[in-house]
């Protein structure tokens, strides 16, 4: 509760606009109420003398004894000038002063010290990210291993699909790719094997790990359609640069395949 410190501002509360006692009060009487209750705010406990208070609102003496008398009547302001309700209306905690004050403190602490953050921060910073791109990376493989018809060995096979991305990526069949469109050309070839006749041979179809470890999908689909699944040398004999990029959906030269 407020006692005595000044304020820049205070509490003016809503049924301030239909409280009878303030409604039956002229528009004049009502300015000069509101006036009062900012002399009170600004000047703590400091009692207001009425040639003060006449003087503040720009007003004689006598208009102000008649108005005084209109708000001591509805016992809104008392004998010294002080508004009734003012204690239990406004509150220590509104004041802002001690809480700037903190803040410039910090602030003044921080310009005093190095620039590079504690270690801690960067550490927790820098484990934050890591997670953040480790739930990333965990989701793209989950969705590649999703398209894959034949559900074993799920851990492996994840590995086996970050790594495959990873390949994609740095470049080891011909040109460096970015994450997203290894991510995108791998779940496509994953797709059309999943719908080829390969890929519905049920126990017959390869470990989703042995597949994704000897980047067939990079083979030539028409492979996957014959049924004849060759080892993984001889698949990957079969390929030459351009098929690679065709496969993955990124080649320029679609339909140049030679």
């Amino acid at each position: 509760m407020r006692t005595s410190k000044p304020a820049r501002w205070f509490r003016l509360y809503a049924e301030f606009a239909h409280d009878p006692k303030v409604q039956m009060l002229s528009e004049v009487d009502q300015r000069r109420f509101l006036v009062l209750l900012c002399l009170r705010c600004s000047n703590g406990d400091v009692t207001l003398r009425d040639a003060d208070v006449a003087f503040q609102l720009r007003i004689t003496p006598e208009q102000w004894t008649e108005t005084k008398a209109v708000l001591m009547g509805k016992k809104l302001i008392t004998q010294h000038n002080k508004p009734v309700a003012w204690e239990r209306r406004q509150y220590d905690s509104d004041s802002s002063n001690e809480r700037v004050q903190r803040y410039r403190e910090r602030m003044k602490q921080r310009r005093n010290v190095t620039e590079t953050p504690p270690e801690t921060e960067i550490e927790t910073e820098t484990e934050s990210n890591s997670k953040s791109l480790a739930r990333s990376s965990l989701a793209d493989s989950h969705a590649i291993y999703e398209c894959y018809p034949r559900k074993v060995g799920r851990k492996a096979a994840l590995r086996a699909i970050e790594l495959a991305i990873t390949r994609v990526q740095e470049g080891e069949y011909g040109r460096p790719f970015t994450r997203e469109e290894a991510v995108e050309g791998i779940k496509r070839r994953t797709i059309m094997f999943a719908t080829s006749t390969a890929g519905k041979q049920g126990k017959y179809t390869p470990h989703a790990t042995t597949w994704f470890n000897r980047s067939s999908y990079l083979d030539d689909p028409k492979e996957w359609e014959s049924g004849d699944q060759h080892s993984g040398a001889e698949q990957h004999s079969q390929r030459n640069r351009e098929n690679i990029l065709i496969g993955l959906g990124l080649s320029t030269n679609v339909g140049e395949s030679g």
